[in-house]
């Protein structure tokens, strides 16, 4: 592991990990406006493949959709980070499995 992946790992990941949800939301809502406000990450790509799938809906739809999918994505990245440091008992309060039996299929063939 480099010097470089430790910092980030120690330095920014854990540390921001160990923050209360609230505030990763406030991050993620601060996320949400650098990637899509000001630098644009990938917007017209993601205009592109929203305006393909929903070639019914109009331009500002559209741009709804668009918007509403880098604030789910940014959510995504902040609740990923949270993964480091997070309880089995906070993930159990969080997390419910619907159809337990859905999944024992999909577990009993990646074990063949």
């Amino acid at each position: 592991m480099g010097i470089l992946n430790i910092l980030l790992y120690y330095g920014l990941l854990i540390p921001v990990s160990l923050l209360p949800f609230p505030v990763l939301y406030l991050l993620s809502d601060g996320l949400y406006v650098i990637l899509y406000k000001v630098i644009g990450y990938r917007k017209k790509v993601v205009l592109k493949n929203i305006s393909n799938s929903f070639p019914e809906k109009s331009r500002e739809e559209h741009v709804q959709i668009m918007s509403a999918f880098y604030r789910h994505f940014c959510d995504l990245v902040v609740e990923s980070i949270k993964v480091f440091t997070i309880s089995q008992q906070e993930v159990e309060q969080r997390f419910t499995v619907i159809n337990p039996e859905f999944m024992d299929r999909f577990l009993t063939k990646a074990k063949v």
